[in-house]
């Protein structure tokens, strides 16, 4: 279990990560929002 493993396939269970993933999703959201809005 080294960094470099981990700086590759980021863990949800390392709770230094979540706010990556919070930002991820919060991108994917906000670009997809019009998109389902139209719909």
């Amino acid at each position: 279990m080294s960094d470099a493993s981990t700086a590759v396939r980021p863990s949800l269970r390392d709770p230094r990560n979540w706010p990556m993933f919070a930002a991820m999703f919060g991108a994917f959201a906000i670009a997809r929002l019009p998109w389902m809005l139209q719909r």
